[in-house]
C-alpha cells in the first residue's frame, strides 16, 4: 500500500529529525535537499507530480514530495521495505509518525514473494491521536505495463481505528502498484470512508520520468489539473 493516502489531520510543528526540507529552484524545479539525489518523477493523475529522492545519511530510508498546483503539498518517509515512517502535511507543517511498528509491518519484500502480505502498526496524529492501522496487500496481477513501467497491480484494505478506545476512524480500499525495480508502491485508484462518507480516488501514475529525460523534476502537474474549474464553468 503506498505510503501515505491521508494527508495529516489537525496542526502539528515541524519536525526537524524527519526531513530535511527541500527548496524550489526558479519556481519551476524541485531541488532535493542537501546531501540528497533525486532517482525517479511520477506525473499523476489529479493534478498531482511526485518526486522520489534519498540521503546520505539516512540509510535505506526513502523520500518522497508531492507537488498540485498549489505548490508543494506532501512529503513522505519509508524504509527500505514501504514501511511509512514519517509524512508532512507541507501547507501547515503537520506531522504524522509511525511509533510503534507491529510485528507486521509493511514488506515490499514478503508481499513480492508470497503475492499477499498483512500489516498492523501504530501512527501518532498531528493531534496527538494514537491511531492504529491494520489491512494488506495483495497482487492480483503481475507484469503490467503501467507509463512504460512493468509493475504488478495489487488490491489492498487499511482500517483506522482509535488506539485506545478501537473506534473505527477511516478505511480505505482500492487498487494500486507495486514496482521490483525501485521496490516500493505506487498510487492508483481507490475508495475513502471517513465519518459514512465515501470519497473516490485515482492517482494512478501517468509518465515515469528519470535523470536526463524530459520534465525530470519538474514541480508541474499535467494530468487533471483544472478540471474543478472547467466543471463550473
Amino acid at each position: 500500500m503506498s505510503e501515505r493516502l491521508r494527508q495529516g489531520i489537525g496542526a502539528g510543528g515541524l519536525c526537524a529529525l524527519c526531513f530535511a526540507m527541500p527548496v524550489v529552484a526558479g519556481e519551476r524545479t524541485f531541488v532535493p535537499p542537501e546531501g540528497c539525489e533525486a532517482h525517479l518523477t511520477a506525473q499523476l493523475n489529479e493534478c498531482r507530480v511526485e518526486h522520489h529522492y534519498t540521503c546520505a545519511d539516512t540509510g535505506g530510508d526513502r523520500f518522497r514530495i508531492v507537488y498540485t498546483e498549489g505548490g508543494p503539498n506532501f512529503l513522505s518517509r519509508i524504509d527500505a521495505e514501504a514501511q511509512w515512517l514519517s509524512s508532512v502535511s507541507l501547507p501547515d507543517g503537520a506531522v504524522t509518525e509511525t511509533v510503534r511498528p507491529a510485528d507486521a509491518p509493511l514488506d515490499v519484500s514478503a508481499l513480492l514473494a508470497r503475492g499477499e502480505h498483512p500489516f498492523d502498526f501504530v501512527e501518532r496524529w498531528p493531534n496527538g491521536r494514537l491511531v492504529r492501522a491494520t489491512g494488506w496487500d495483495r497482487i492480483v496481477q503481475r507484469g503490467v505495463l503501467v507509463a512504460g513501467e512493468v509493475l504488478h497491480r495489487t488490491v489492498f484494505e487499511v482500517a483506522f481505528t482509535d488506539e485506545v478506545d478501537g473506534t473505527l476512524i477511516e478505511t480505505y480500499t482500492g487498487a494500486e502498484y507495486v514496482s521490483e525495480r525501485w521496490h516500493r508502491f505506487f498510487s492508483g485508484k481507490g475508495t475513502s470512508v471517513v465519518e459514512g462518507v465515501s470519497t473516490s480516488f485515482d492517482r494512478t501514475p501517468r509518465e515515469f520520468v528519470e535523470p536526463g529525460e524530459e520534465g525530470f523534476l519538474t514541480v508541474t502537474p499535467k494530468y487533471g489539473c483544472g478540471v474543478l474549474m472547467s466543471a463550473m464553468r
